[in-house]
């Protein structure tokens, strides 16, 4: 009796606090008394409390459940029959009554913030898509106030760019400094290139070819001179100031550097003779320069933008305190940088066969400009933003694709130490090691594109609450037709019974190559210990993984019933030979490498696998012979006992 009492102590959550909360955000959300912030915050709270209630209802429920029990097994005693026990009942009673009584209020918090919470998102959403068509001033309007708005740039680009200097500091020795510190870096970074330069040159560069030790440090070093002022710029400012944050137009002018050096190298990287852009038909080397002018002109005009109005000027809230002129030219200038990108795949013939990603890129950069000079900045900056992300995953997502298939090309086939040592690790045959590798390939290219789908809905997402509804989804599930489904659990019993096989195949090679050759037994009798410990680490796999589905293995009780149902009617020939072949592993009438015959067939035993026997025929012909019929069946072992035999051949000779 006291177990319920401990469990309702450790669990403190009150949830009369949080009924009143509840109905106070409902009360809050009919007098549409919020803003987007507010909804955010009220978001979050919900969330909260449905947690909250969540795990109360699951600690309340046992106690519940145990209480009631109790209280049915005293359901027949009085007052006159035993005065101790029925006044423990009255305090069963009690306690059972409050119990009941705080299930029934965590469930109705469950339920009322979910049905709130789902109010919350859809106003979230309402106000995303009020604010996103919201309009300002046309391309005709902004010209008739242009002349006033450039006037007043020369008073906002000098408030942005006023640093609070720290210490004895002032702004003219923080000039001298920073210009001091640029000299610096610039002279560093030439003389780095330059010293790339000349060991390029000695060392015989291009002429013997395209190698990573070359191409891999080139872009650095060609914009060394970039990265390195950026990075002192950003330095200097960040010991010198008192307020070197990215909200600071001079440090964002040293940030910018620094992404667009970064984004040359990356550029420089993704185009050249060791990089996918090469694989591409047609690209390398006729494509590679123009390309890189334009990719690097994108990059500019982003980085422009970036440093001209702020952190967050691409993003799809918090962009009122812009100048709508300034947005609007900033979203010309992406989208023609842009166009002219688009525009020039066409000219490559190996990227002509994407037309159709091209022909929407082509129709979203047209909306957002057209949006833009309409005066829909918002929307046009929702487009853009849209269109400059998903084009920079895709060629993140095709540079990963790349990378793995030339990694696990180089593992599959290459010659180097590492490779074979790879191979050796992974299976002892050649065709187990492709199959093995094969797999882990195509999990790494799942993953990839399972993220660039993720990346997609985060970036498109204009109210920011699909994302998180996908995620509630993965993580806690739903019921379809009773039967509760969670994404999430069954992934990780995936992933655990796919790290179980592996480790159960290295364990398998681990016994044959390490211990069982250096004790005194025939192949045989390795060949079926290493094929049941096989077994043993399937089976123990898959309960590892079924628990960490957390998939109650009481219901597959059914299944496995209408599964050995199936079995007796259908499948009879199938559970036949898997028995018949542990028969074979056990009491090894025939093992691996022995001489046999059966029926019409003859030849040597290669491998007893689950359903059948393969034998290989002196015409080095392979025939897989169900295990049922060398059990059942006649079958000549001409090594059983003796590798010694005798063979009868019949000679004709002239009478």
């Amino acid at each position: 009796f006291a177990a319920p009492a401990a469990l309702a102590q450790e669990d403190s959550f009150d949830p009369e606090p949080g009924l009143t909360r509840v109905e106070s955000l409902q009360d809050a959300l009919e007098r549409q008394d919020f803003t987007q912030t507010d909804l955010a915050s009220y978001r979050t709270e919900l969330e909260r409390l449905v947690a909250e209630a969540e795990a109360c209802d699951a600690a309340v429920t046992p106690e519940v459940d145990q209480l009631r029990d109790q209280v049915a097994l005293f359901e027949d005693l009085g007052p006159d029959d035993n005065p101790a026990l029925f006044d423990q009942l009255i305090d069963i009673r009690a306690r059972y009554n409050d119990a009941q009584q705080r299930q029934v209020a965590c469930r109705q918090i469950v339920n009322d913030a979910g049905d709130l919470l789902q109010a919350v998102n859809e106003r979230i959403s309402e106000l995303a898509a009020r604010y996103l068509w919201s309009r300002t001033a046309s391309i005709i309007g902004l010209a008739a106030t242009a002349p006033d708005r450039v006037r007043s740039w020369p008073e906002r680009i000098r408030t942005g760019m006023s640093p609070q200097v720290s210490g004895s500091m002032d702004m003219l020795r923080l000039l001298w400094l920073l210009v001091a510190a640029g000299a610096i870096a610039i002279g560093a970074g030439v003389f780095a290139r330059y010293r790339f330069a000349r060991w390029y040159e000695q060392a015989g560069y291009p002429a013997r070819g395209p190698q990573l030790r070359a191409l891999l440090p080139k872009p650095l070093a060609v914009h060394a001179p970039l990265l390195l002022l950026g990075v002192t710029l950003m330095l200097t400012l960040m010991f010198a100031t008192d307020n070197a944050t990215l909200d600071l137009a001079a440090m964002r002018v040293a940030y910018g550097i620094t992404l667009f050096g970064l984004g040359c190298v990356v550029i420089d990287w993704s185009t050249g003779a060791l990089s996918p852009a090469a694989q591409v038909t047609g690209f390398y080397p006729e494509h590679v320069v123009p390309t890189r002018r334009r990719l690097r002109a994108l990059m500019l005009v982003i980085v422009v933008s970036y440093v001209v109005l702020g952190r967050s000027w691409l993003s799809i809230s918090q962009r009122s305190e812009y100048d709508p002129l300034s947005r609007m030219l900033m979203i010309v200038g992406l989208c023609l940088a842009l166009w002219s990108v688009f525009s020039y795949f066409g000219r490559v013939n190996g990227l002509r066969r994407f037309r159709v990603p091209r022909l929407m890129g082509f129709v979203a950069l047209a909306v957002a400009l057209g949006a833009a000079l309409l005066g829909y900045l918002n929307f046009a900056s929702y487009m853009t933003h849209g269109v400059v992300r998903t084009f920079a995953a895709i060629i993140v997502v095709w540079i990963l694709l790349w990378l793995v298939f030339s990694l696990f090309e180089s593992i599959i086939d290459g010659s180097t130490a590492v490779a074979r040592r790879f191979r050796d690790f992974a299976s002892t045959s050649e065709s187990d090691s492709r199959t093995g590798f094969g797999i882990m390939q195509l999990t790494a290219d799942i993953i990839i594109w399972f993220g660039f789908a993720v990346y997609l809905v985060y970036v498109w997402d204009s109210s920011g609450v699909t994302l998180d509804q996908i995620t509630k989804l993965i993580m806690e599930g739903d019921t379809i037709g009773g039967i509760e489904l969670q994404p999430l659990r069954i992934a990780i019993g995936l992933l655990t019974f796919a790290v179980l096989i592996a480790l159960t195949g290295w364990i398998k090679r681990l016994i044959d190559k390490r211990w069982l050759r250096h004790m005194n037994m025939d192949r045989g009798a390795r060949d079926a210990i290493v094929t049941l410990s096989g077994y043993i680490g399937f089976v123990v796999a898959v309960l590892i993984a079924l628990n960490a589905a957390e998939i109650n293995l009481a219901g597959l009780a059914i299944v496995g019933g209408a599964l050995a149902l199936g079995i007796g009617f259908g499948l009879q020939a199938i559970a036949s030979n898997f028995v018949s072949g542990l028969i074979l592993l056990f009491e090894r009438p025939i093992k691996a490498g022995d001489f046999v015959t059966v029926g019409g067939v003859e030849g040597f035993v290669r491998r007893i696998r689950i359903r059948a026997t393969d034998i290989e025929t002196l015409d080095n012909q392979n025939v897989l012979v169900p295990n049922s019929e060398l059990v059942s069946g006649h079958v000549t072992n001409w090594v059983l006992r003796n590798p010694q035999g005798r063979l009868r051949i019949r000679v004709g000779v002239a009478y």
